[in-house]
């Protein structure tokens, strides 16, 4: 039987490490989720599995670009997520945490990402017949590929750079000094995720691919630019 004080121990650099959404969504949904798995002989691998699939079910409805499926496809997305959380939880608190499993992990979250945008471009492509959004849904998926490609490239470079990077950042000044943990103005994978799922279920999918178009790319841009300087 695993308590929620030892899901709390799990999850303490998480805590520490993730956006406001992921804290929120980890402390009062997830570790519930959890706490029932790790009853059961399931392995983390398989709730991997189990969030890609219902990931890729996300795009059927997403495809449709009609207003009922898209709520569908919006809590489905959402519920991927979480079970994303729980691959990590069950592996933390079974100490079953292998080099393997995050491997896998990764790969299905990349997975995901591009089964969502390529879902979103034919939602819209159904709505307004525009090709448009096919170039806008390309641009998008790379600014969230290159993202993951930069925050992980300047880890292995230097793992303090992206920190130091970030903290000396003039928003993130204030933030300080306004009580806000700088870790919440950081464009994590639960915070886009966020906007990606709130705007299908409120049918604002071209805001959605605006938004990974414009404020992704210059994110990633901006990381690559302020470390590298830092670096020189």
């Amino acid at each position: 039987m695993v308590s929620k004080k030892q899901l709390e121990r799990a999850n303490k650099v998480k805590y520490e490490k993730n956006g406001v959404v992921g804290v929120f969504t980890r402390r009062y949904i997830s570790t519930n989720i959890t706490q029932i798995v790790a009853r059961t002989s399931l392995k983390p691998n398989h709730i991997t599995f189990f969030s890609l699939i219902v990931g890729i079910a996300a795009f059927y409805f997403l495809s449709t670009g009609q207003r009922l499926n898209l709520v569908i496809a919006g809590v489905l997305i959402f519920l991927s997520k979480i079970l994303d959380a729980v691959d990590g939880e069950l592996a933390r608190v079974k100490k079953l945490e292998t080099k393997r499993g995050a491997w896998l992990d990764g790969i299905s979250d990349r997975l995901k990402e591009n089964v969502y945008f390529f879902g979103i471009a034919l939602g819209l492509y159904n709505q307004t017949g525009n090709v448009m959004v096919w170039y806008y849904a390309f641009i998008a998926s790379i600014g969230v590929h290159m993202l993951a490609i930069v925050l992980e490239h300047t880890g292995m470079m230097d793992k303090s750079a992206l920190k130091e990077t970030h903290s000396d950042f003039w928003l993130v000044k204030i933030a300080r000094k306004c009580g806000i943990k700088q870790q919440y103005l950081a464009l994590q994978a639960d915070t886009y995720l966020f906007v990606l799922y709130v705007g299908v279920v409120l049918n604002q999918l071209l805001f959605v691919l605006w938004f990974f178009m414009i404020v992704i790319n210059l994110y990633w841009l901006a990381i690559v630019v302020l470390v590298y300087r830092r670096s020189a």
